[in-house]
């Protein structure tokens, strides 16, 4: 579902890495709808900033590849909307002797499933007390408590937004 908070937490996940990191590479890719294995390999290239690789000339997969094979990375692939091929793409997957870290993001389970991710997190919907103080936060007390309606009307309001947090 969209708007749960999965970019959110990506995003966490990104700055943890950014500060104190032993990895050679963090590399951050939006997937989305209209991905390709090219598209994406000249995306992760651009992110590479420098190395062997020309950022608009086309590289092949097993290119990619062996330059990432001989780096400790992390790559953060956000908005996947559908099985990706990490060896078509030129992604070595980790293991323990690189001990590089992929994550992703995605709405579909069947997605996820067919990743083959070592651990799954799903994330759902906030409960009615985590929506409210979410919608508090947001709205701030003065906005809140200007009108003594407004107490009742934002209550219905995020009870309309079923704990989806973007539209809190």
């Amino acid at each position: 579902m969209g708007g749960v908070g999965k970019t959110t937490l990506m995003k966490m996940v990104h700055n943890k890495f950014l500060v104190g990191c032993d990895f050679d590479l963090i590399l951050w890719v939006v997937v989305s709808k209209d991905w390709n294995y090219d598209k994406m390999r000249k995306l992760i290239i651009r992110r590479l900033g420098v190395g062997p690789f020309d950022p608009d000339a086309d590289v092949d997969a097993m290119e990619l590849f062996n330059f990432l094979g001989g780096k400790r990375f992390v790559l953060l692939l956000d908005d996947v909307w559908e099985h990706l091929d990490l060896m078509e793409l030129g992604v070595p997957r980790p293991t323990r002797e690189n001990m590089s870290q992929i994550f992703f993001t995605t709405r579909s389970e069947e997605v996820c499933r067919q990743m083959l991710p070592d651990r799954e997190i799903k994330i759902d919907c906030l409960g009615p007390s985590d929506s409210w103080a979410l919608f508090e936060k947001n709205v701030g007390d003065k906005a809140l408590n200007s009108h003594p309606s407004v107490h009742s009307l934002a209550h219905q309001i995020v009870k309309e937004c079923c704990g989806l947090p973007l539209a809190l």
